[in-house]
Formats: C-alpha cells, sequence, structure tokens
C-alpha cells in the first residue's frame, strides 16, 4: 500500500494549516505506536487489489461510528507494507473543522476503532507480530521458535 498526506480547502488558512499539522500530522506520527505500522489515510492511498480481498471481512463496513481508514489499517495482515510518500498529496474538505462537536465526533471515532478487541489487539502485541513478519522475511528465526 500507498498512502500520503493532505491539504485542506474550504477553511482558513490557520485551520488548513492547523489540521494538516495536528490532525494529519499527528496522524501519521502517531498512528504507528498504536498499529505497529504506518496508517492508511483514506482520503489518499492506494492498494493491490489482493490486499483488500485479505481484508475486506476483517474492517467493519456497516458502522458509521468509527474511523474506516483507521478501521482499514488496524485490520492489514502484519505482512502487509504501508509506505508514506509525502509528496503524493490530495486536496481534501476542511468541514472536518466546521465545528467543535465535529471535532469531537471525530477524536470519539479515533479512540472507539483504536479500542476495538482490546486488549487482545493492543499496541505491544502488534509490533510483535510486525517484527515476527521482518525477522521471518529475513531468514532468521523468530524468538522462542
Amino acid at each position: 500500500m500507498v498512502t500520503g498526506p493532505g491539504d485542506f480547502y474550504g477553511c482558513g488558512t490557520l485551520v488548513a494549516w492547523l489540521g494538516g499539522t495536528f490532525y494529519i500530522g499527528g496522524y501519521f506520527f502517531w498512528m504507528p505506536f498504536w498499529l505497529g505500522h504506518r496508517p492508511v489515510f483514506g482520503s489518499n492511498f492506494a492498494m493491490h487489489r489482493a490486499v483488500w480481498l485479505e481484508a475486506r471481512l476483517r474492517v467493519h463496513r456497516d458502522r458509521d461510528d468509527i474511523h474506516d481508514d483507521l478501521d482499514l489499517s488496524r485490520k492489514l495482515s502484519p505482512a502487509v507494507r504501508v509506505r508514506y510518500d509525502p509528496t503524493l498529496r490530495v486536496a481534501i474538505s476542511g468541514r472536518p473543522f466546521d465545528s467543535w462537536s465535529a471535532i469531537a465526533r471525530r477524536a470519539r471515532w479515533g479512540g472507539r476503532t483504536l479500542l476495538q478487541g482490546w486488549p487482545e489487539n493492543n499496541p505491544w502485541r502488534r509490533h510483535a507480530a510486525r517484527y515476527a513478519v521482518r525477522r521471518h522475511r529475513a531468514g532468521r528465526p523468530t524468538i522462542g521458535h
């Protein structure tokens, strides 16, 4: 998979900068800790068909109270690599920042999405699974095997 950032339009210059710096920038900075890999930004990504066919039955396509891109990011196989390309940019609406309630709603969605499957699917287990895949790819045995 490949993903990149977005540039906000339809809002003031300050709001666009804050959104890009803290909302999108924070997403790409903090989510690797929670996910064990780079996140997918739903407004700006591409994936191979095989990745979708493998993940589609695990994502919550029937829910409107979670972040769908974060949900997809969480449901990716540990073997999937997500590449971040800062030059791959798209224009995205500034609607998420129209009101404090809209911002709060997205924060709730993010928390709800991250806490799915907790504690079984916590960041430490996700990092361990990615580490095992990397060791396997390198031809080294995983710890304890």
